[in-house]
């Protein structure tokens, strides 16, 4: 089912029971104001859940959203896949990398995470993220 308008309105009073809901539905209204910012309702439920009632997070992931929407709703909707620094994500890119002949990077021992510290708001679903240079760019041959 489709979130509506007044699941928006419900997210927000019960997460954000404190808070003017007015103020932060006025927030949330930053999204869905273009003509590209689609799914409107249902990305607002997705920046409200994710945000866990801080109102800091709520205006990051609106951030997000506005960039691409795609984000938020897949971190929402499928939080446990989208968690990146799990043991077995990190298995399968290290067998990546052995497959093309390329030496993983340390980051991607268990034992060494190499976590960045102070990137998104601790419990994001990305949290996380490994620190190392960007993964190089393997070309075709030809």
């Amino acid at each position: 089912m489709t979130p509506s308008r007044e699941d928006v309105v419900a997210a927000v009073r019960a997460l954000f029971p404190h808070a003017d809901a007015s103020a932060i539905l006025a927030v949330l209204d930053e999204y869905g104001a273009r003509s590209w910012e689609r799914e409107r309702d249902r990305v607002q439920c997705a920046i409200v859940r994710l945000s866990e009632g801080d109102e800091d997070r709520l205006r990051y992931f609106l951030g997000v959203a506005k960039q691409d929407y795609h984000d938020v709703l897949f971190w929402s909707e499928h939080p446990e896949e989208a968690k990146i620094d799990t043991p077995e994500k990190r298995r399968r890119v290290r067998e990546m990398f052995e497959k093309l002949g390329l030496e993983p990077p340390r980051s991607l021992n268990d034992t060494c995470p190499g976590l960045r510290q102070g990137c998104p708001p601790a419990g994001t679903p990305f949290e996380g993220v490994l620190a190392q240079p960007p993964l190089p760019t393997v070309r075709p041959p030809y």
